[in-house]
């Protein structure tokens, strides 16, 4: 019974572990040692390198983590984080303090960060990095479009502000970061908007986001000849449009599930009829035709037609 009763604590100890630890973190007596050999001989454990033992259960990133003494960060850390993703995160991604000197072998498929600085969390925590030191791995080694769409919705969430992540990136290193996260809006709701905006921008565009219209309400983007004119808003990261802004081109990207109801459809079309009748030119892009990168091919004739055209060089705003 007193060999039982230790194996249900090595157990529990474990359970609380995310299902691995390394050894020497359990700080085990020499009988409990006895129980863990037990376990393992009854295959009640699972032995790996570098000192990890795991129950059945554990998830394999929790055992690469353990083994590697590291976090998870990039895209998976993203998803964990409810941070939206184009595709799957893919490859796992693990982040360890820059000093550690060797990468054990057979990891599988994982790329490995060194991160000066990196903040471990307790065993009993989740193996994941901070979100402001995953989201720093995830513009190194993502594309401009998907950091950019992590970086909306972490400033949106409340993750971070944009002054902390750029304390955290300094030097002239860091520059190209640095000028990622400027663009950064805080007012875009989706990563369809983020999408849009981005794709507009490149080709010219001056794409202002989360931009009330009196009579209408808050639009998803907006261009107007007259960017200037568009001001900012009481929340972080809103805009207002003022009359000298108008008329105004205004583009909806929400997809299927944001407006599925008959509800949502009658909605959407009162605000179409009343942009019309204060002459802005109301606009609406599927997902899949901003998923598919059509944005611009098919607001360019309509933002022409209004006297919008993009600039030589592409702007901020």
């Amino acid at each position: 019974m007193f060999e039982d009763g230790r194996l249900d604590e090595l157990h529990a100890r474990l359970l609380a572990r995310n299902g691995a630890a390394r050894l020497a973190s359990l700080s085990l007596t020499r009988s409990e040692l006895r129980t863990v050999t037990r376990m393992l001989s009854e295959k009640a454990l699972t032995s790996h390198p570098g000192h990890v033992v795991a129950l059945p259960s554990a998830k394999a990133f929790v055992i690469t983590c353990r083994r590697l003494g590291g976090v998870v960060t990039c895209g998976r850390a993203m998803k964990h984080y409810g941070i939206p993703l184009r595709t799957s995160p893919g490859a796992l991604h693990v982040a360890i303090p820059a000093q550690r000197s060797r990468i054990p072998d057979a990891i599988g498929r994982t790329v490995v960060h060194r991160v000066r600085g990196l903040s471990l969390p307790e065993d009993t925590e989740p193996p994941v990095a901070e979100v402001e030191q995953a989201l720093i791995c995830y513009m190194r080694c993502s594309g401009e479009l998907d950091a950019l769409i992590a970086l909306d919705a972490a400033l949106r969430l409340g993750y971070t502000t944009r002054a902390q992540l750029a304390s955290a990136l300094p030097g002239p290193r860091n520059a190209p970061l640095r000028s990622l996260l400027s663009q950064a809006r805080p007012g875009a709701r989706s990563l369809l908007e983020t999408i849009a905006r981005y794709d507009l921008k490149q080709a010219g565009y001056h794409p202002v986001a989360a931009v009330n219209v009196d009579g209408i309400g808050e639009v998803d983007l907006v261009l107007s000849r007259r960017p200037q004119a568009i001001i900012p808003g009481p929340a972080n990261g809103t805009h207002v449009l003022t009359a000298a802004a108008g008329p105004a081109l205004l583009i909806e990207t929400d997809g299927y599930t944001y407006h599925s109801s008959r509800s949502d459809w009658q909605h959407d079309h009162l605000r179409d009829q009343a942009a019309l009748a204060l002459g802005h030119t109301p606009l609406r892009l599927t997902s899949s035709q901003v998923l598919d990168r059509e944005t611009v091919r098919i607001v360019s004739p309509v933002a022409h037609r209004l006297g919008i055209h993009p600039d030589v060089t592409p702007g901020d705003f």
